[in-house]
């Protein structure tokens, strides 16, 4: 009689709900290389912070899986996956051309996301994409871009959200941005020049 007991005391305990991520940080630094990939997933977390810092060129802090002969949004990799989280922050801080920089916030609340993509040293940087989805509420997000040819995308409240505020600024020639907000109080800037 005491195993049975034993068993169900084993099974209620592995049916308990999943405890919250409180207070984690995560950071990847890739200094002076090229072709390098980093990627951070927090899911469920509460105050939380992760950080991509990339230098050289051709590197990658997610992945882009493009369809072929469709016209739409391409499906990203985050580098930055910040998934059922609250008060949570993400930023790709880049140097050099060629890069691309992907951050997702998904049913996120109080949430920041930020891309910076830079020159590195004397050379003017092209080439380097950037996007942020963030489907919640109370939602920052700003990228940007310093070069040519480069391309930022942004998506907020897609599925849910409100009062989300997104900003892209891009110095530089032959460049391309689109930020789509879904929901109501958003606001949305895009600056080129």
């Amino acid at each position: 009689m005491k195993i049975r007991y034993l068993i169900a005391a084993a099974a209620v305990g592995l049916a308990a709900p999943a405890m919250a991520q409180v207070n984690n940080n995560a950071s990847i630094l890739q200094w002076f290389g090229n072709n390098s990939y980093g990627s951070i997933e927090q899911v469920g977390s509460v105050h939380a912070v992760a950080r991509i810092n990339q230098h050289g060129f051709d590197n990658k802090a997610g992945n882009t899986l493009f369809q072929f002969d469709c016209p739409c949004v391409p499906e990203l990799i985050p580098g930055i996956n910040q998934v059922g989280s609250t008060n949570v922050e993400a930023s790709i801080s880049m140097g050099g051309s060629a890069n691309q920089a992907n951050i997702r916030q998904g049913r996120a609340t109080n949430s920041r996301a930020s891309i910076v993509q830079t020159p590195e040293g004397q050379i003017v940087p092209h080439d380097n994409k950037a996007y942020i989805f963030q489907d919640g509420f109370n939602a920052d997000a700003e990228i940007l871009q310093h070069g040519e040819f480069n391309f930022a995308f942004m998506i907020q409240g897609e599925g849910r959200g409100a009062v989300n505020l997104g900003r892209i600024t891009q110095s530089g020639a032959h460049n391309r941005a689109t930020l789509e907000q879904f929901g109501s109080g958003h606001q949305g800037f895009i600056t080129q020049r």
